[in-house]
């Protein structure tokens, strides 16, 4: 973390010249909206957005409309129809806009104003796909309140006890160990449920709840059949009946959206000649790794995204995220705890290191042309330490990152120059 408040004595300039020259992407304009900030509370483009106006640039000139030719007005109400879960931000602008394929309607301002047009919910694609929004905005206002640890304790026991009881069952025996005591790690028999996202950075649930559902040893699918994995069998038996059945449980495609994001069980399995998984990164992803790697790209945990109804009936978002194999969960931790600035910066990190992050590896990405081409990785120059590094040939996945913290030393060169970002609470940028 930088000391920004400790800067404050030196003054406006003082902090703006020490800000410019101590931050990355800082210069003096955005170092002086962080002394406003810190000084008031708010700054001018803050201000400027909580109003609907657009804002100023570096250059001191309005910015009206941003590099794609949309207004910057209206953002407060461009970022609350955004945060309708199915909706998405591009559309909730065309709504606000009356643009796309809104063109020739009433704007639309509000959430409840959506609710009462058929005339856009159908342009949203007609009843099937209208009808799975509904839901997502008749209870909007329960998926923005903050869910309570009762509640998002609950939601986790709820789901692992499912997922438990499916392995007892495949395995023949009781997979069910108890919590570990105080200092002691998780078992490596039963298959465990941890906490992602704001649970992680802000150490409490936010307004959803993101669950990684990972194994010591095991990986989320077995077989080619639809049936052999960790995901679907769960979400069968999680789904409530149609109707508005009580809950606990997941609300059904009938009533709301379920978004099932899954890859097909033989490509997991499917090996390339030098031994890596197949689906992991190679060239072909080259074009859009140097667009600057959205922090998905390339991801094949198997997830569900829906709405929970617990048993006072109230709404809330919750994510199911399944690590593909037990290797890859230090990679998926650290994707799926996020911030998203943070997960883009480590990916431009591992960029410039002839490296690719994803979700699921770190592998080597040597420039295109022929011939043995390798990668040297150094995986620790700590002081005091022998150094260790690896020459990679082709795209060979980095060995030996068993935790977040490994895999943040080989992308700060073998050294704890992030030690600052092992505590998921420094991540919340």
């Amino acid at each position: 973390p930088f000391p920004l408040s400790q800067w404050m004595p030196l003054g406006k300039s003082g902090f703006i010249a020490r800000a410019a020259a101590s931050l990355p992407f800082f210069g003096p304009f955005r170092a002086l909206q962080a002394y406003q900030i810190l000084s008031s509370g708010s700054c001018e483009a803050l201000a400027k957005f909580e109003s609907g106006r657009p804002p100023t640039g570096s250059d001191n000139a309005l910015r009206l409309k941003n590099e794609a030719g949309r207004s910057m007005g209206s953002a407060p109400e461009k970022r609350q129809l955004g945060k309708v879960f199915g909706l998405g931000a591009k559309t909730a602008i065309d709504l606000v806009e009356a643009a796309g394929r809104f063109d020739g309607l009433t704007p639309v301002r509000s959430v409840p104003s959506l609710l009462q047009s058929p005339q856009h919910l159908a342009k949203l694609g007609g009843d099937k796909r209208a009808g799975s929004l509904l839901a997502s905005l008749r209870h909007f206002d329960e998926l923005q309140e903050p869910v309570s640890e009762a509640e998002a304790l609950e939601m986790r026991r709820h789901v692992l006890s499912v997922v438990r009881s499916h392995h007892s069952a495949r395995a023949g025996e009781r997979r069910d160990c108890p919590p570990p005591p105080a200092g002691g790690g998780p078992c490596r028999c039963c298959w465990h449920a941890d906490f992602m996202g704001g649970s992680r950075t802000r150490g409490r649930a936010g307004h959803d709840v993101d669950l990684l559902l990972w194994h010591a040893t095991e990986p989320n699918s077995w077989g080619e059949g639809e049936e052999a994995c960790v995901l679907l069998p769960l979400l069968r038996e999680l789904l409530l009946p149609a109707g508005g059945a009580t809950g606990p449980g997941l609300l059904p495609k009938e009533e709301a959206r379920l978004q099932l994001v899954r890859r097909p069980h033989a490509e997991k399995q499917r090996r390339d000649a030098d031994g890596a998984r197949a689906y992991l990164p190679r060239r072909k992803a080259a074009a859009a790794r140097d667009r600057g790697s959205d922090i998905l790209h390339g991801d094949w945990h198997d997830k569900a995204y829906g709405i929970w109804r617990n048993t006072a009936g109230r709404h809330r978002r919750i994510d199911i995220v399944v690590v593909a194999f037990p290797d890859e969960l230090p990679y998926a931790r650290l994707t799926w705890t996020g911030s998203r600035t943070l997960n883009r910066l480590l990916r431009h990190r591992a960029i410039q290191l002839g490296l690719h992050l994803t979700a699921n590896g770190l592998t080597a990405h040597p420039p295109a042309g022929r011939g043995r081409q390798e990668t040297t990785v150094v995986l620790d120059a700590r002081p005091g330490r022998e150094r260790v590094e690896v020459a990679l040939v082709g795209h060979a996945p980095v060995p030996d990152c068993t935790s977040e913290e490994e895999v943040l030393r080989v992308l700060a060169g073998g050294t704890d120059a992030f030690a600052g970002i092992y505590d998921p609470l420094m991540r919340n940028a």
